[in-house]
C-alpha cells in the first residue's frame, strides 16, 4: 500500500488533516485530473480554508490534465490537444516544477456552498497504520485528536471533538 497525499483544512490558526468529507469535486468544474502518482490515486490534493465561518478552496495542485485525442494523422500518429487546465475562481493554473503534482492554483479563495460534515485529525499516532504504511489513507482512530465541522451552505454550523475514533 502506498499512503496517500491527504488534503488539508486550515481552522482557527490551526492545521487539520481531512479524515474525510470531500467538500470539492474537480469534476464539478469540469477537471479531470489523471492520477498518474501512486501516492495520489485522484490526481489532486486540496487545501481547504474556514475563514469567518465560511468554508473556502485556499488551494488546489493537480497532476497533469488528461491530453485530448484529436485523431490519428495519416502517418497513424496519434493527435492530440495540448493540455491545459482553465482558469478557477478568475485564478489560472501555475506550472510547479519538481514535484508529484505539477499544476497548482494558488491563492484560489473560491467560496464552497458544502453541506455536509468533515472529518479533521490532528497530530497522528506513533502506532498509527498510515505511518507505518499499512493503510492508504489515514482513519479517526490514527489522531490524538479528531474534530467534526458541520457546515450547511459552505457555512460553519458546529463543530466538536470526536469520539468515535
Amino acid at each position: 500500500m502506498t499512503a496517500q497525499q491527504l488534503d488539508s483544512l486550515h481552522h482557527r490558526g490551526q492545521g487539520f488533516d481531512v479524515i474525510s468529507g470531500a467538500a470539492f469535486s474537480p469534476a464539478d468544474w469540469d477537471l479531470y485530473p489523471d492520477g498518474d502518482s501512486s501516492d495520489c490515486w485522484r490526481g489532486y490534493v486540496c487545501r481547504y480554508a474556514i475563514e469567518d465561518g465560511a468554508l473556502y478552496l485556499a488551494e488546489l495542485a493537480l497532476c497533469a490534465p488528461p491530453s485530448g485525442l484529436l485523431g490519428v494523422d495519416e502517418q497513424g500518429e496519434i493527435i492530440t490537444a495540448p493540455a491545459r487546465w482553465p482558469a478557477l475562481n478568475g485564478v489560472a493554473p501555475e506550472r510547479v516544477s519538481g514535484g508529484l503534482l505539477p499544476w497548482r492554483y494558488p491563492a484560489l479563495q473560491l467560496p464552497l456552498g458544502f453541506t455536509g460534515s468533515l472529518l479533521v485529525g490532528q497530530t497522528l499516532r506513533d502506532d498509527s497504520l498510515y505511518l507505518a504504511g499499512a493503510a492508504d489513507f489515514p482513519q479517526a482512530e490514527d489522531y490524538h485528536d479528531v474534530w467534526r465541522l458541520q457546515l450547511e451552505q459552505g457555512r460553519l454550523c458546529g463543530e466538536a471533538l470526536d469520539r468515535s475514533g
